[in-house]
């Protein structure tokens, strides 16, 4: 009995030692491989910040935080790319669902509007309206989001509108105009002038002096809200007057995307010359085909560029240019498209206007130049000009990303709409 006993724990001592050793092995090999790993994520996240690294330019306001923001914007175009290659759409289509419904969280109720979505005819608003003194009437303000023509929503704008409501005293009414490149020009205005008709036909209803309206837009927006005031300052319109418009670093012009403006800011990742280029094109044509030539800048003749150019003011000389052109690309001379190309007589007596642009913003040189403009004509004018903002600075007063120049370029718009309506 002796020898099976010590045979047996011969074997045990052997099955345990040899167990012990195996664990060790295979820790060992299992720590390699989280090794391995560690080592594999730390590269993989070294090169992903390298490539989406954007430090923010010379002079730019607050540039650390704007490093963030530009960074993340490269970011989302990798991701855009990457899922466009993977073969799950176009790359609009992939911006839409993946960051079409960021927004900045708000109350569903606020104590001091009321806050109320509705149509105008067929066209869908959103209305904020301050707690008046009863039988006050108050100012109007007709408000057409930024995004490209191709982005944006009134409820991504909530806190923008609630803002400029609160601080007015104003009847804020955002429009939830159609979107390119499914509703290409003049769609989007067509929306944008409905809705406005409706207000000042219906003004009263809402407790509102027809006297005291306005137009305000940002980006695209303010594309949309100079068209707008364009088309109302025709004589046939039986309606009352604009009062006011403001345009916030407006989109004016689609003839040349190398001024001095586009140059300067396309070292800015939130709107670059690529960006802004397939904005116009799918609002112009639908389609992105022709892109690749708004671009390059090839999209127009150089003599119709040289043509409608005059002094570093664009002019045009006639009702209809004599242009070779084709058919979904003769509305880039449309004053309604493109308002910095409207003739004097169709500046002249239009409302006062406010206009704000940026020094880093490829669409600088829109606004400066159409400021010239009004103030050649006799329009009234006030033009700020912030050398340090950059594109969008008057929505980026809010949280998470909240510039001390973004609050001080809100409450300039609050108090140019308070002088003005």
């Amino acid at each position: 009995m002796h020898v099976p006993v010590m045979s047996r724990v011969r074997s045990v001592v052997v099955l345990l030692v040899g167990s012990s050793f195996g664990g060790l092995v295979m820790a060992w090999k299992l720590g390699v491989v989280l090794q391995m790993l560690g080592l594999t994520l730390s590269a993989v996240t070294l090169c992903l910040c390298y490539l989406c690294y954007s430090p923010a330019p010379q002079g730019v306001t607050e540039p650390w935080k704007t490093t963030v923001i530009m960074s993340f914007m490269r970011f989302a175009g990798i991701v855009v790319r990457g899922y466009k290659t993977l073969g799950f759409g176009e790359s609009l289509d992939i911006v839409r669902a993946t960051f079409g419904n960021m927004k900045v969280p708000c109350p569903a109720e606020d104590p001091r509007l009321t806050i109320q979505d509705m149509t105008f005819g067929d066209v869908k608003v959103k209305l904020y309206r301050p707690k008046a003194r009863h039988g006050e009437q108050l100012a109007g303000v007709l408000y057409f989001h930024g995004g490209g023509w191709a982005f944006g929503s009134v409820d991504q704008y909530d806190p923008f509108n609630r803002y400029i409501a609160i601080n007015t005293g104003a009847v804020v009414v955002c429009v939830d105009y159609r979107l390119a490149p499914e509703y290409k020009f003049p769609t989007p205005l067509e929306d944008c002038l409905h809705a406005t008709e409706y207000f000042l036909e219906h003004s009263e209803y809402y407790n509102v002096d027809s006297s005291r309206i306005g137009v305000l837009g940002d980006s695209s927006g303010g594309n949309l809200a100079a068209a707008v005031a364009l088309k109302l300052n025709r004589p046939e319109k039986n309606l009352p007057p604009l009062k006011f418009q403001s345009l916030l670093y407006p989109a004016l012009q689609a003839l040349d995307f190398r001024t001095d403006s586009y140059k300067r800011g396309n070292s800015m990742d939130i709107l670059t010359i690529d960006m802004m280029t397939f904005y116009w094109c799918i609002y112009l044509t639908g389609s992105h085909a022709r892109h690749p030539d708004f671009s390059s800048n090839n999209h127009v003749p150089p003599e119709l560029r040289k043509r409608l150019y005059s002094v570093g003011t664009v002019r045009s000389k006639d009702n209809n240019p004599v242009m070779n052109l084709p058919d979904d690309m003769k509305d880039i001379v449309n004053p309604y498209f493109a308002p910095l190309v409207a003739d004097d007589a169709d500046l002249r007596g239009l409302p006062p206007a406010y206009i704000l642009t940026c020094g880093f913003d490829v669409l600088g040189d829109d606004g400066i130049m159409y400021a010239k403009r009004l103030q050649t004509v006799g329009v009234p004018v006030v033009h700020d000009h912030l050398e340090s903002a950059f594109h969008g600075i008057a929505v980026m007063g809010f949280k998470p990303f909240s510039y001390s120049l973004g609050r001080e370029s809100l409450k300039r718009v609050v108090d140019i709409l308070r002088e003005n309506l």
